[in-house]
């Protein structure tokens, strides 16, 4: 799934309209509230020649550093805004529409002097400023985004903070629909409400989409902004159709293709290496409750505590859904067939107690029990030099300093000192090839009963996977994660610490190379092999020395 922070793929994020100042209708003591509802009345002058100020502002999270973020103001002085007024009963569009632009940065406009028979508008945003038009057009294509209109119905009587974002453009579609059936302003604006906030698994808290930023609706605001961001990834007109979509059932569960297109964005959300940890903490349930509610669960109540069950997601993949303290979690993984013929199991570390996964394979009747996720211990990423993988201290695997600078230039040696990578082959095959000579597998740093697998068991497990699973029917899939092997913790692959001796060579269309292959580099259904001389076998992998370890059963 492409996913780069979709939230910050858009500037158009969030419409935000606030602290708006009404001269004529504001209820003062003195001045007689218009009716809600049953067309206009005598008290209509109130709406005459009233000057309405407000500010439009598009919020976007800006990360400040690796745990925080803050809503900053975007909007691109000259955005135009339109007030279309509509019948105060059937809600339609009376054909009265004013017009107006931002000012400047802080999103300032105004409408002045203007006159109304009803106090319902629509108040919409246009992208058509950043279209370089000066007339106000549905929709704006740029070469980096597809904006989005946002639309509110505003009772200006009441108003004087509201926000404009996705959700209440969703909801408005629900609310128009409902008035025409037959309900009231007031009841089929509770309804709407009400559905959204079920529509998006949000439960025991009032409807705050429509509220300008605080720290009350800071959760929902980061989501109308993921929202807005993957709506305009994707492509503007899927707003159109969840909304439409929204408005006929009050649910985004009748349509499949909405609902599919928003479990990708939760799906996308989740896996994104970019989310900050502010944001994470916000979200963490609105997310998971919302991909609940996408599958048909409602709300995670005492009666469904302890409650979990796994579905079918996609080709190769399961969903978990557990009902835990009140919200509901999920969890996507990859599915073992059983071609595989996996068997899965666990294994404890002795030395720290840590408990491993793992996954045993019958490979032309041997038994092979891999650790089916990386090894941790001692690294608080799991992430190795290759002689740390291979224990062996720098004074055994590396070339000293002094050594490497009479041959080579201050630079050079620095990198490969920083990057632990002057190792001294020579110290190590001897080291290796005896250990292998006397009948042993060579421990590393995996525990006992364990060692770190050579190129031959690499390609021996390598082998026996895809014969077992069609690998010309996967793209991007993580086959090893499909055969039961674990899933990547890398977003782009991951390189696996081979252990080396100086007698195994491996023959790839570039021809044989020497011994020294020293990792094993996994990308989806791609695998590659990279030399200590820095030789490298397509595809190459981002990292050279810095490796996950797996080890397998002695």
């Amino acid at each position: 799934m492409i996913y780069s922070k979709i939230s910050r793929l858009t500037a158009c994020k969030i419409a935000v309209l606030s602290t708006f100042l009404f001269t004529a209708c504001s209820e003062e003591p003195g001045n007689t509230p218009l009716a809600h509802d049953g067309g206009y009345t005598e008290e209509q002058a109130l709406l005459e020649n009233i000057n309405v100020v407000a500010y439009a502002r598009q919020f976007q999270t800006i990360a400040e550093d690796s745990t925080t973020t803050k809503l900053v103001s975007s909007i691109v002085p000259g955005s135009i805004i339109r007030m279309s007024e509509l019948d105060s009963v059937t809600f339609d569009t009376t054909g009265l529409v004013y017009y107006s632009r931002t000012k400047n940065s802080s999103g300032e406009f105004e409408f002045n002097n203007i006159s109304l028979k009803s106090p319902y508008v629509m108040l919409e945003l246009s992208p058509s400023n950043e279209c370089e038009t000066d007339k106000w057009i549905e929709r704006c294509y740029t070469p980096y985004q597809k904006s989005l209109i946002y639309s509110l119905i505003v009772d200006l009587r009441k108003s004087k903070n509201v926000g404009i974002n996705v959700a209440t453009t969703i909801e408005t579609k629900r609310l128009l629909k409902l008035i025409s059936e037959g309900m009231s302003f007031e009841d089929a604006n509770q309804q709407a409400e009400s559905d959204l906030l079920k529509a998006f698994g949000i439960y025991n808290v009032p409807y705050r989409f429509d509220k300008a930023i605080s720290d009350e609706n800071r959760a929902e605001i980061l989501l109308t902004d993921n929202l807005s961001g993957w709506f305009s990834y994707i492509h503007a007109r899927s707003l159109q159709g969840a909304a439409d979509e929204f408005a006929k059932a009050g649910t985004f569960n009748e349509a499949e293709v909405t609902r599919q297109f928003l479990i990708g964005f939760v799906e996308s959300w989740s896996h994104s290496s970019q989310i900050d940890e502010e944001e994470k903490t916000y979200l963490h349930d609105y997310m998971h409750n919302f991909m609940a509610s996408l599958f048909g669960f409602g709300q995670c109540t005492a009666d469904y505590e302890g409650y979990s069950t796994t579905l079918p997601y996609e080709a190769h993949k399961d969903i978990d859904f557990a009902c835990l303290s009140g919200a509901w979690s999920f969890l996507i993984h990859y599915a073992v067939p059983d071609s595989v013929g996996a068997v899965l199991g666990q294994m404890t570390d002795s030395r720290d107690g840590t408990k491993y996964n793992t996954v045993t394979y019958n490979i032309d009747g041997e038994s092979q029990t891999w650790l089916a996720e990386n090894l941790k211990y001692n690294s608080t990423d799991g992430i190795y030099f290759w002689n740390e993988a291979m224990n062996l201290p720098d004074s055994i695997a590396l070339i000293p300093y002094e050594s490497c600078i009479e041959e080579k230039s201050y630079t050079y040696c620095d990198r490969l000192q920083a990057q632990k990578s002057n190792l001294d082959y020579e110290k190590i095959w001897a080291i290796t090839d005896s250990v292998k000579a006397a009948g042993k597998t060579y421990q590393g740093i995996c525990p006992d009963g364990w060692h770190l697998p050579d190129l031959h068991e690499w390609k021996k497990l390598r082998d026996y996977v895809t014969e077992k699973i069609d690998i010309g029917s996967l793209t991007n899939e993580d086959v090893m994660a499909i055969a039961g092997f674990g899933e990547s913790d890398e977003d782009y692959g991951t390189a696996y610490a081979v252990k080396i001796d100086s007698t195994i060579q491996l023959s790839t269309h570039q021809g044989s190379s020497n011994s020294a292959i020293f990792s094993v580099f996994v990308e989806g259904i791609e695998w590659s092999y990279v030399s200590l001389e820095g030789t490298v076998f397509y595809p190459a992998p981002t990292k050279k020395n810095s490796l996950s370890v797996r080890c397998i059963k002695d």
